[in-house]
């Protein structure tokens, strides 16, 4: 990228932390808004940025409530009309979410919706706003197969073909090959029992399911976590993703602005009993930062204690006001995970994790009978031997 375009970015990226920013905290427009700086804007570049971050739909709040007459009739139209998909889009998957919440809660099989409609609602004030491509549902782990058969049973299909001991050694080291097609094939589900893969974060303990809770939202309610652990699991999918879109800084500033009674010891005790404190600095931080919010006093003190995390910033920035999306190498992505374990001994599990748990990949490079499925744990160090190998 040169220096032109770079600079171009940054003015793109700006505007568009600061209309989110308005959006999220119902605060009036600055200066930086409305200056003669608004001339530098490439507004292509604004809409593919604000596309690539799924904020889009948050972007018509801001419209909605502040006006911001600065930005140019077509992208305001723009706008407008990405919110309109987004509603339709919206009230399709709530459909769906409520009649999968018929079936699971008649088998009783206790369950929480995370992400997608209900962190819309809760974070943002309307589900609508928050873009998400599918309905990620968190399940105890021996709940998994009963849930996997009542589901195909309602006419939702596994989109990867893979024997149940597959599907459940899958689920449990938090891969993603646990989705189902919606019956009119119009979207997908995932199940899961994690937010990150094993290496990243551990299981959940039953802490996480004693105090969930229902959300109301369009036509129904849903079950969700407790804000505290949510915010724990945010940080963390932020951190999977290396924090490469908006939105996910976004959700954090508006659970944080809509739950004013946030118990920060509580969230403290979760951080560290997960081992998550740098990744949940670390989202603070950029939260904070990049959307210029106020954060409560707890939460900057937690800050200040976990301070290592302000090193891995620099190498997220780029990333933001990049004019395409250029995904990490797989070694870039292993730097990052590394520099945000919490300690040595973290960083070497993470590291042991990686190397003996099996993958998808190693499931489709030799199948074995189920009963020899414990094998794979052999294999697959075997299997990266060989690849290593190969690309020598």
């Amino acid at each position: 990228m040169n220096e032109q375009t770079r600079a171009t970015s940054e003015w793109e990226w700006a505007l568009l932390c600061e209309l989110c920013r308005q959006a999220i905290t119902g605060t009036k427009p600055t200066t930086s808004c409305t200056n003669s700086t608004i001339s530098s804007i490439d507004w292509n570049v604004f809409l593919s940025m604000a596309k690539r971050h799924g904020v889009m739909a948050l972007l018509s709040k801001a419209l909605e409530d502040h006006g911001n007459k600065h930005l140019p009739t077509q992208v305001r139209q723009s706008i407008i009309r990405v919110a309109a998909v987004a509603t339709a889009r919206d009230d399709y998957f709530l459909k769906r979410a409520a009649e999968i919440d018929r079936v699971l809660t008649t088998a009783k099989i206790p369950y929480a919706l995370i992400k997608g409609p209900v962190l819309g609602q809760v974070a943002w004030g309307e589900s609508h706003l928050r873009t998400y491509e599918d309905l990620d549902i968190l399940l105890q782990p021996d709940q998994f197969l009963q849930a996997r058969r009542r589901l195909a049973q309602s006419g939702y299909t596994p989109r990867q073909k893979i024997p149940e001991h597959a599907a459940l050694a899958h689920m449990q080291a938090g891969w993603d090959c646990n989705q189902f097609n919606f019956p009119e094939g119009k979207g997908f589900l995932e199940l899961t029992c994690r937010i990150a893969p094993r290496f990243l974060f551990p299981s959940l303990g039953e802490d996480i399911w004693s105090e969930t809770t229902r959300i109301k939202l369009t036509n129904c309610s849903l079950p969700t976590l407790r804000a505290e652990p949510m915010l724990i699991l945010l940080c963390v999918h932020g951190t999977k993703h290396t924090w490469s879109q908006l939105r996910w800084l976004a959700d954090i500033a508006g659970l944080i602005s809509r739950t004013p009674d946030m118990d920060w010891a509580d969230v403290q005790t979760l951080a560290e009993r997960y081992r998550a404190k740098r990744m949940l600095a670390l989202g603070l931080i950029l939260t904070r930062d990049t959307l210029d919010v106020t954060l409560p006093e707890p939460a900057e003190r937690f800050i200040q204690m976990h301070s290592q995390a302000l090193a891995l910033i620099p190498e997220l920035h780029g990333q933001w006001t990049a004019s395409s999306d250029t995904p990490n190498t797989p070694k870039q992505n292993l730097r990052f995970y590394l520099n945000v374990r919490d300690s040595g001994a973290d960083k070497f599990a993470m590291l042991w994790c990686l190397a003996i748990t099996p993958s998808l990949s190693d499931w489709q490079w030799l199948k074995l009978p189920d009963w020899l499925s414990p094998l794979y744990y052999i294999l697959r160090p075997i299997r990266l031997a060989l690849r290593a190998l190969r690309r020598r």
